[in-house]
């Protein structure tokens, strides 16, 4: 049973992580697997952090606490793409951190996700984006990045296994490669990006 908590970059996983299901077939075709999307749209880590506890309802998907289906492997999202608001890196690591040692008190495997780099041009641009201004957009950028960093160390220091799309997904040492970002809004994944963070996941997590 493999869990995703997180937020739209979660959220967009598919219902049932659909991408990942896939991808864990091709890995282990005679393992039956249970999947369950616990992401919510454009939430911050420490709305992530409240609801943790609580029973999950968003779109088709309605399940019980994360911390009570009894999940082999939970993945926590970075939520470095909801940047807090007055911005605070203490207090988006304190609180990421937390939600790592929740997701570790259920005795699930537990893994960390830094989603794809976010675009240098063109980030947020698309009939369904945020089309801010350009002095916006890049200060936002630059939280994300921010975030995806400090997210990345945070892993070492408290021993978490990292699924590091952000790094494998840069194409000049800081922003991502467009083709796995959607031309609908300039920040989600693109189906390759799917693809690629599936199979990343896939590829990183280690069954028992």
């Amino acid at each position: 049973m493999i869990a995703a908590f997180g937020d739209s970059m979660v959220d967009t996983m598919g219902e049932n992580l659909e991408y990942l299901d896939k991808s864990m077939m091709a890995r282990y075709p005679t393992t039956k697997f249970k999947f369950y999307n616990y992401g919510i749209g454009s939430q911050n880590v420490i709305e992530a952090n409240r609801r943790f506890d609580e029973p999950f309802k968003f779109n088709t998907r309605s399940y019980p606490p994360i911390n009570q289906i009894n999940a082999d492997v939970i993945i926590i999202s970075s939520f470095a793409y909801n940047p807090l608001s007055p911005y605070d890196l203490k207090e988006y690591l304190n609180n990421l951190k937390e939600l790592i040692k929740k997701a570790k008190d259920t005795g699930a495997e537990v893994y960390l996700l830094a989603e794809i780099a976010p675009l240098k041009t063109g980030f947020g641009k698309g009939a369904g984006g945020v089309n801010w201004d350009e002095e916006k957009t890049k200060t936002h950028v630059g939280l994300i990045i921010t975030n995806l960093d400090n997210a990345v160390s945070l892993a070492s220091k408290t021993k978490t296994p990292l699924i590091n799309a952000y790094q494998k997904s840069q194409i000049d040492g800081k922003y991502g490669n467009k083709i796995y970002i959607g031309t609908h809004d300039g920040i989600h994944p693109s189906i390759e990006g799917e693809v690629f963070m599936a199979e990343l996941i896939a590829e990183t997590l280690k069954l028992h």
